[in-house]
């Protein structure tokens, strides 16, 4: 639900091709669209719910089991499974700290 103007959208479109090549993004006001208080347009971003790459993309990234702990020294590593890329990290998945010593892979977003 969140909205951006379209000098942001242009911003958050390099960023996405720079890192992403694979990805496809949408063009500017092609989502639904609610209005600014001047009535002009305000482009939305729909969520990713995970980053997807060809196999072998990933080069030497370790071969994960998703969503599984892993160990507070791995905390902020990335690994992969499926051609999914994952991150252990140390949080909820609504954003909130987990207890102390639970980590998990979670995919990056």
């Amino acid at each position: 639900k969140l909205s951006m103007d379209p000098s942001e959208w242009g911003r958050a479109k390099n960023i996405l091709t720079n890192n992403c090549p694979n990805a496809t993004v949408a063009r500017w006001g092609s989502a639904s669209s609610p209005s600014t208080s001047s009535g002009s347009p305000m482009g939305t971003v729909a969520p990713v719910t995970s980053v997807t790459v060809p196999s072998g993309q990933f080069g030497s990234l370790p071969v994960i089991k998703p969503r599984s702990r892993c160990k507070g020294s791995e905390i902020g590593q990335r690994g992969q499974s499926g051609g999914v890329l994952y991150e252990c990290v140390n949080r909820k998945k609504d954003g909130t700290p987990a207890a102390p010593g639970y980590n998990y892979w979670q995919p990056v977003q």
